[in-house]
């Protein structure tokens, strides 16, 4: 039998917790990042039946606490619809808990402005890029020494100095009926940090799940 006042304490301590990082998604600005390694049992998913970006620069990088390889993308805005965020806690280890706990973050439509992550982990289904500009220049840092663009203005690309023949895409462009710079469909990517100046959910759904015995089946909070 569980200690009913120890579970209670760990339940709570989790909950405020939770109910805290709601809080910041929800504010003006959101920040999100864990010290784990981009793998299964480390960092947070995030998916989307659509992703948009008026424009994407990503270059090489790594995770800031591990150093695991990574690449890291800068999004002025974007617009995703059906996004889900995903982090999974092995919670053994706090009193009278076991098994895993799930925040699951929901929305039908998200607006964003000034985003930057990393991942190691990106698929989806149809990737397509507008004013698409792949470079590599002489740089002292390995990580500022390749560049990839996609937007409305290749020619002015921060990743190249030479004069491009490439048509870019429509500025401030980001849902399916325009032409962004940058598009996934069925997007599933893992992350090791994500920020953003600004976030705009619809329909937010924010839940904790409890998989007590860690097989897959999330008991309390489905």
């Amino acid at each position: 039998m569980y200690d009913t006042k120890r579970l209670a304490s760990g339940v709570g301590v989790l909950l405020s917790l939770w109910a805290l990082v709601g809080l910041l998604v929800m504010s003006s600005g959101v920040g999100l990042a864990v010290s784990a390694p981009l793998s299964p049992s480390g960092g947070f998913v995030v998916e989307a039946n659509y992703l948009g970006a008026e424009q994407s620069i990503s270059t090489a990088s790594k995770t800031r606490t591990t150093g695991v390889p990574a690449a890291k993308f800068r999004i002025t805005k974007s617009y995703a619809e059906y996004l889900t965020l995903k982090k999974t806690l092995d919670v053994s280890d706090v009193p009278g808990l076991n098994g895993t706990m799930r925040l699951l973050i929901q929305s039908d439509t998200a607006t964003l402005q000034g985003v930057t992550f990393r991942t190691n982990d990106l698929t989806a289904s149809t990737a397509r890029w507008r004013g698409f500009v792949l470079d590599e220049r002489y740089n002292e840092s390995r990580f500022e020494q390749f560049y990839s663009y996609a937007g409305p203005n290749p020619e002015d690309a921060p990743n190249t100095d030479d004069p491009m023949e490439v048509g870019g895409s429509t500025p401030g462009a980001v849902k399916k009926s325009e032409k962004p710079g940058f598009q996934l469909y069925n997007a599933r990517i893992e992350m090791s940090s994500l920020t953003a100046d600004q976030v705009q959910l619809s329909n937010l759904d924010l839940r904790v799940q409890w998989d007590v015995n860690s097989d897959g089946d999330y008991e309390y909070g489905t």
